[in-house]
């Protein structure tokens, strides 16, 4: 199951934001075994610039979904 998620993004939150996208691709092999664990089969965050302000788009693939979301 496929679950997209648009969250507005605060300017002031953005450098922080970047951040944390860089600090799960330096810990590539925790955030797998945590995947695992979750059921998680992908995941990915885009950061798109809008005329109203940062929107992130977040797109989580998951073999069960709701099981993913209820013990987050």
């Amino acid at each position: 199951m496929i679950r997209i998620r648009f969250f507005k993004v605060h300017q002031d939150r953005v450098e922080r934001l970047v951040s944390w996208g860089e600090e799960l691709a330096a810990r590539r092999e925790e955030v797998l075994a945590t995947f695992d664990q979750e059921t998680m089969q992908r995941e990915a965050a885009f950061l798109i610039a809008t005329t109203s302000g940062p929107v992130m788009v977040y797109v989580m693939e998951a073999e069960d979904l709701v099981h993913r979301l209820r013990n987050t």
